[in-house]
């Protein structure tokens, strides 16, 4: 007769960037390995759970593996204190997670990984770069742009447009206009200013550093050169389908020579496309494949022995 061990499962509130934050901790349900995974959402105003309770199943596959997991409410989200008026990409919560780190370390935890989707793979990545006493990384459709909703449009449109386009339509007599109202100067002046992030980008780029699309995140870029180089076992993964708009940038990137690097063999940073859509977690079947990995990763990256991890700096291997 096989016994199940229950799950065990606490509520705290952690404080974090003059907040508090909902977390909830998830103990193991097998032999306790000494390890365990902050487990960090999107850019949504879920709750713990997440979306199908795709964060809560995550918990669970690592109970089942010996690891202690922490999910939670940013702050201005679900059940933490605080405001929240947007996610941004380039402003990513680390505070947050370095209270996720916390309170595994008070529970005996002494190495730990870090699951991100998106706004969290973000967030994950800043965190373990920034030294946050991650050991391993699982990144989910990972963002390569830095921008805020509002001033995606604008970039999207200024990056077609050349110096001299901006002058003949500023002279325009219809934009001219326009500029009376509120909502057009703005819109123009983001569009301006997208502009102006672009040349000045390419400036840079010319200038001592090697030389990407205008449009590639440098922190990003930076952040994941910093895991590599540091040994820090990451993967990285997207998905396939029309709206996996992260993994048509992926592919674009992966071509560029100053990022070949990313996903070679021996790199610590590794990538790899799932043949179905992960953006967003939209079907229960995609988060099923997540939940499957993240304890396959997790297992190999954070074993109960750190000399038995089948994982090294020349790839993932298979015990």
């Amino acid at each position: 007769m096989t016994v199940l061990t229950p799950i065990v499962e606490t509520a705290h509130y952690l404080p974090a960037g003059g907040e508090d934050l909902l977390a909830v901790v998830t103990e193991p349900t097998s032999p306790a390995r000494g390890a365990g995974v902050v487990i960090v959402s999107g850019g949504r105003y879920g709750n713990t759970g997440g979306r199908n309770g795709v964060a809560r199943r995550l918990a669970h596959a690592l109970a089942s593996a010996g690891f202690h997991s922490v999910r939670l409410d940013y702050h201005g989200v679900g059940d933490s204190t605080g405001s929240l008026d947007e996610f941004v990409l380039h402003e990513p919560f680390v505070d947050d997670l370095g209270a996720g780190v916390t309170v595994l370390h008070q529970h005996g935890v002494e190495r730990i990984g870090a699951l991100g989707d998106c706004f969290g793979a973000r967030t994950a990545l800043a965190a373990c770069a920034a030294d946050g006493g991650i050991a391993t990384l699982l990144l989910v459709s990972l963002p390569w742009r830095d921008l805020a909703r509002r001033d995606r449009k604008a970039h999207l449109v200024s990056s077609e447009l050349t110096v001299a386009d901006y002058a003949r339509r500023g002279l325009r007599l219809g934009t001219l206009g326009k500029l009376r109202h509120a909502d057009q100067r703005r819109g123009l002046a983001r569009l301006v200013a997208a502009k102006g992030r672009e040349l000045s980008r390419r400036v840079t780029d010319r200038v001592g550093r090697v030389q990407v699309e205008p449009w590639v995140s440098r922190r990003v870029m930076d952040q994941l050169e910093t895991v590599n180089s540091a040994g820090i076992p990451t993967l990285v993964i997207y998905g396939r389908g029309p709206a996996e708009d992260y993994t048509h940038n992926f592919e674009r990137i992966r071509e560029m020579p100053a990022l070949r690097w990313l996903s070679a063999p021996g790199g610590s940073v590794q990538a790899r496309v799932l043949d179905q859509p992960i953006a967003g977690f939209r079907n229960v079947v995609s988060q099923d494949e997540v939940v499957r990995l993240a304890a396959e990763w997790f297992g190999d990256t954070l074993p109960a022995d750190p000399e038995e991890r089948s994982w090294t700096s020349r790839g993932v291997t298979r015990r």
